[in-house]
Formats: C-alpha cells, structure tokens, sequence
C-alpha cells in the first residue's frame, strides 16, 4: 500500500529553517511496527501519523514517531501536523479552523488560522505532560528536562516540500 508524506518546516517564516516533521495525513492500516520503521527511516526529530477519530467530538488522532520511540505528546508535531490537515484540506475547507486531536495524553485543542503570508496554529493541552524520567543534551548546552525543550506552543508553518509518496525516497534537502 502506499501512503501519502508531506515534510514541512515548523517554527520557521523560511524553508529549510525550523523544526523539520514528516507528516502522514491518511496512515489507517500502518501499524506501530510500520510506523516506528518510518519514523526510523525520516530520521527526523518526530514523524507524525493521522487516523481517524474513535469519537465524533475530535477531529483525529496523531501518533508521533522519533526514529526510536513513541512519543505521547510533542508540541512542533502537533502544531506541525495540524496545520497540514487544513492546508492540504484534509480536514475542513482550509479556512481557520479548530481541531481536536487525540494524542496518548488525551485530546489536545489547536485553533489553526490560515493567514495570507502563513498558516498558524496555537494549542492547548488540558492535561499537564507529564516529564519523562531522563534528559537531554546537546553538545556545548546545559541539561534541561525534556518537558522544557519542547518550546512554545504556537508557530508558524511553512511546507518545504511538496506531497510525496511514501514509497519513493524524498527529496534532497535543496529541493533536488
């Protein structure tokens, strides 16, 4: 089966700056396993999933991917895939809309307002994430909790790239 990608850059008013994300709009049928090889595969930060809501009061649910893990929440994914479901008008008309995603900490609120220079979305979650049991670091910066580094909660979307399908190998990062 083939399934369609789209990678934006979240956070960022230019291509190629931000937060990268890979973003499957319609992934029904993939399971954990396959997902967890596609987030393998990306290598970005987070690659989203979006199936469809168990309940008529939310809008989807998003599963988020690091290359080795399972994420209950991430703010750049959230906002990022979000903002591809109205873009790409996977979900209402592409308008500003309000969506309901459920993620495995519960539903998560994003108001997306598709603005002429930009799409953007802001969130609210009303369940506090809870902080996993480790940190991370990057070379020359201090330990934070992981809760801390996952940023602000709105941002700005821009698509880097065009819609893919999965199957084939996305383009190189200067658009080639």
């Amino acid at each position: 089966m083939r399934y369609k990608f789209v990678i934006v850059d979240v956070f960022s008013a230019n291509p190629f700056g931000g937060n990268q994300l890979a973003v499957l709009p319609q992934a029904a049928g993939i399971t954990a396993e396959g997902m967890q090889a596609i987030a393998r595969e990306f290598n970005f930060s987070e690659t989203t999933f979006v199936l469809p809501a168990t309940d008529a009061m939310h809008t989807c649910q998003v599963r988020i991917f690091t290359p080795k893990a399972e994420l209950p929440f991430a703010g750049h994914p959230t906002i990022g895939t979000a903002c591809v479901l109205v873009k790409g008008k996977y979900v209402g008309s592409g308008g500003d809309q309000d969506l309901v995603v459920v993620e495995g900490i519960g539903p998560v609120h994003v108001r997306v307002t598709n603005e002429q220079a930009a799409i953007r979305a802001k969130l609210t979650v009303h369940v506090k994430p809870e902080q996993p049991p480790f940190t991370l670091r990057k070379k020359g910066h201090r330990r934070r909790p992981f809760a801390a580094q996952l940023g602000h909660c709105g941002g700005v979307f821009r698509k880097r790239r065009g819609a893919g399908v999965l199957c084939s190998r996305p383009q190189s990062r200067d658009g080639g």
